[in-house]
């Protein structure tokens, strides 16, 4: 059975205005790579005022709800930013939470975001998210370069070195 947004959400945001926990599938690749697409997490009540670094599930408009963390804050304005992009979004109002992501299920291993080693990764992720996209390339890059450097020096084509081990391996 397949439940739009439009229908469950209402029944997510009375049950944590009652103070209840929701757990809820998630869908969607913004939240990377603490959060994956179809991951389960558990959404508690507000009960204090949101910091930076928290999750929150906030409702952009009538028909838009977002899983984002909290990336800023001015007198009444929060802002977001899921962790696999580098835009914030909003300004949003306390109104606009609706519940804080305390706990993620992914692949049997729980993952506690409100405390601990994941909240301190979250907030370090939070400071150096323009340098992330640029990660991958910067470790493969000198792999790659050191590679080439390594069959120029030789003057070893790397496909008839690796063809010539496999002879005398046979």
């Amino acid at each position: 059975m397949i439940i739009t947004c439009n229908e469950i959400m209402p029944l997510i945001q009375s049950a944590l205005e009652c103070g209840q926990c929701v757990k809820m599938t998630v869908n969607g690749y913004s939240m990377l790579p603490f959060i994956y697409d179809n991951d389960v997490v558990k959404l508690e009540p507000i009960r204090s005022l949101p910091i930076i670094g928290d999750i929150v599930l906030v409702k952009c408009s009538e028909e838009r709800y977002v899983i984002h963390r909290i990336v800023g804050i001015k007198e009444d304005a929060i802002f977001l930013r899921g962790d696999a992009q580098l835009n914030y979004e909003g300004p949003f109002t306390l109104q606009n939470i609706l519940g804080k992501v305390t706990k993620s299920f992914h692949n049997g291993h729980i993952r506690v975001h409100n405390r601990g080693m994941w909240k301190l990764v979250g907030l370090i992720w939070i400071k150096t998210y323009r340098v992330v996209p640029y990660t991958k390339s910067l470790i493969y890059f000198p792999r790659k370069c050191a590679s080439k450097i390594f069959r120029l020096v030789m003057g070893i084509n790397y496909r008839a070195y690796r063809e010539m081990r496999t002879k005398n391996k046979n």
